[in-house]
């Protein structure tokens, strides 16, 4: 018993001094904010963290963005987003993971947060479980009454409340829209789908493929131009020097679009959004690509089938482009040779510093 509660307060004491009471009680609660809600304004109405531990640079006043995260006896991470709508109220959305403790007799009521949950019993005291927790809630305020209303769905159109289990959102420091990822074996990192931003709510797209992850494949000493159509306008571009990742989820005539206006420039936490289109952003299939495709190589058939006849096979590192997709199927050529065959998505390493072994 008291191994159990030494324990519990390394870990309460790292947890609770943060809230005032516990965090799975807070979430869900409506509040009167009377002097106008900011991002700032509404981290401190929530009461999960005290004064003392927040720090300016856990604010993005500019762009409506927090994020705190901190490692322990256990972990515990928020980002909070919020959005003008076109009546002139806020729609603000908490994301958060944390770990927990709730006596037993509590646990049926933690059920006020959409996400994942899971309770572990503890060896040396019955009376408390572990509670890990991975979700989201969605605030309303009416600058006229000055009213913070949690909302009691997400706001989300096209949104199942089964979607909420196993999903993490990543809450958009710059732009509009939402990534959902899908919580996999402990990890996050899978793309589930993307939520778009209408001007009041959300239009969320649930991905049924996997999306294809590429880098950047372009000449030294040169930028890599991004447009706002297949072969359209020239919006913005990528630096001669930066490592860049990003998703495809289309491509059209060799343009290939990119998923959810983003790339990813190596050694940053943070994505960089891509500005100067309203339509979408294109990049062409033969600068962006793959090369390390692990120790077995790359193995091309002639449809999308590994029943289908081998047109291609190559023990060594192979530079590929992709040509177009098909659910877990890409079609590609390799290098120079324009030699086109098929191969599933998941057997390409989109790591271009390593060969994924």
């Amino acid at each position: 018993m008291k191994r159990f509660y030494v324990f519990a307060l390394a870990l309460m004491s790292f947890i609770y001094a943060f809230a005032d009471e516990p965090i799975w009680q807070i979430f869900g609660k409506s509040y009167k904010v009377n002097n106008g809600i900011g991002i700032e304004q509404f981290v401190k109405s929530l009461n999960i963290l005290s004064d003392e531990f927040l720090e300016d640079e856990m604010f993005d006043k500019k762009n409506g963005y927090f994020n705190f995260s901190e490692e322990g006896s256990g972990y515990i991470r928020y980002t909070v987003s919020y959005w003008n709508r076109k009546d002139g109220k806020k729609l603000l959305i908490v994301s958060f993971r944390h770990s927990d403790f709730v006596p037993s007799t509590k646990k049926d009521e933690v059920s006020s947060q959409w996400g994942y949950r899971n309770f572990t019993n503890l060896e040396d005291d019955s009376e408390y479980m572990m509670l890990t927790e991975t979700g989201f809630r969605a605030y309303l305020y009416d600058e006229a009454t000055k009213q913070l209303n949690s909302l009691n769905t997400p706001p989300f159109n096209g949104w199942k409340p089964q979607e909420s289990f196993h999903r993490i959102l990543e809450l958009p420091q710059t732009g509009k829209n939402i990534k959902v990822n899908q919580r996999c074996n402990g990890e996050y990192d899978e793309v589930y789908g993307t939520l778009f931003w209408n001007g009041m709510t959300f239009d969320f797209v649930k991905i049924d493929s996997p999306l294809l992850d590429l880098y950047r494949i372009d000449k030294d000493g040169e930028k890599t131009n991004i447009r706002n159509a297949p072969n359209g306008k020239i919006v913005d571009s990528l630096k001669p020097d930066g490592i860049y990742n990003m998703y495809i989820d289309n491509i059209q005539n060799g343009w290939c679009h990119i998923y959810n206006d983003e790339v990813w420039e190596i050694d940053k936490e943070t994505p960089t959004q891509l500005k100067g289109s309203s339509n979408g952003y294109w990049i062409h299939n033969s600068v962006i690509g793959a090369s390390g495709l692990g120790a077995g190589g790359v193995t091309l058939y002639a449809t999308p089938s590994d029943k289908s006849k081998v047109v291609f096979k190559s023990t060594d590192y192979t530079t590929i482009h992709p040509v177009e997709i098909k659910g877990e199927w890409v079609k590609v050529y390799v290098g120079s040779s324009k030699t086109q065959g098929w191969m599933k998505i998941s057997d390409i390493c989109s790591n271009p510093v390593t060969n994924c072994c």
